[in-house]
């Protein structure tokens, strides 16, 4: 199924009661429907409010922006979460021209992993945990019980000289919660974070996405290249939580996976 039309309308609704809103008092419900056809008949409508005294967001402001990415979206697979994505994003994500019998091709995404490059991060961020991912075929793990089983296979291998640290901070696990839930990359590493002239240009390897605690993908970040970010404490105390669990990923990997040693440099380093 794939989407036919994007149609905005605009409508200036008498509200059956004035109500008071950031000091001013509405009469008219002034909004801009949203009615998509898909290919095979299928239509669906959207809604969105103006509030230009608490947003800014306008009627017209909302029509240009449908207007905008309408064509961007129309012919695309209804669940394309990449081609959405690309049509929301202020940064290039990979937008695959080709999948055929494993193998998926899309066009270079120029650039260097970020290294202190602050330029467009916090917008993206902004963008992608705003991104309506309702009727998207995206992950929605329940988050506390997916930790909870995270940290029962991590004490498979903790050594004894480690494991009152890393009981400690298993047990925090059940503090992950009262965060509104956002669509997430899940894995922003500097890797995945590609920059060029000083500013983020693209971000890769969505392979993680899936619903979630908006705090993961803050995880690096807050803790490696922007501590001085101002944010949310709860949001950057479960950032660090997530930072803090990040070596043992891998040192689990390494002891049931390959023939190496996990190495707990890293993990004690974080304890």
């Amino acid at each position: 199924m794939k989407i036919k039309r994007v149609e905005p309308i605009a409508v200036s609704l008498p509200m059956k009661k004035p109500v008071v809103m950031a000091g001013v008092e509405i009469v008219r419900a002034d909004n801009v429907l949203v009615r998509i056809e898909a290919n095979d008949g299928l239509v669906g409508w959207g809604e969105a409010a103006s509030a230009p005294t608490m947003t800014g967001e306008t009627v017209e402001s909302m029509m240009a922006a449908i207007g905008y990415l309408a064509p961007a979206l129309e012919g695309r697979p209804a669940g394309d979460i990449g081609a959405a994505l690309a049509a929301t994003l202020p940064v290039r994500v990979p937008e695959f021209e080709f999948v055929d019998d494993g193998l998926a091709v899309y066009r270079l995404i120029d650039g260097t992993p970020l290294v202190d490059e602050e330029a467009g991060v916090r917008e993206f961020l902004d963008a992608l945990h705003a991104f309506d991912f309702s009727g998207l075929p995206v992950e929605r793990p329940d988050w506390l019980q997916t930790y909870r089983r995270q940290c029962d296979e991590f004490r498979r291998i903790v050594p004894s000289t480690l494991r009152a640290r890393a009981e400690a901070l298993f047990e925090e696990v059940e503090s992950l919660v009262g965060f509104e839930p956002a669509f997430t990359h899940s894995d922003l590493g500097p890797e995945h974070l590609l920059c060029r002239d000083g500013r983020l240009v693209g971000v890769i390897d969505w392979g993680d996405a899936r619903i979630g605690d908006p705090a993961l993908d803050y995880a690096w970040l807050l803790n490696g290249p922007f501590p001085h970010w101002d944010v949310d404490d709860e949001l950057r105390r479960r950032a660090r939580f997530y930072w803090r669990l990040a070596p043992w990923f891998e040192a689990h990997f390494r002891a049931f996976y390959t023939d190496d040693e996990p190495d707990f440099g890293p993990i004690e380093a974080r304890l």
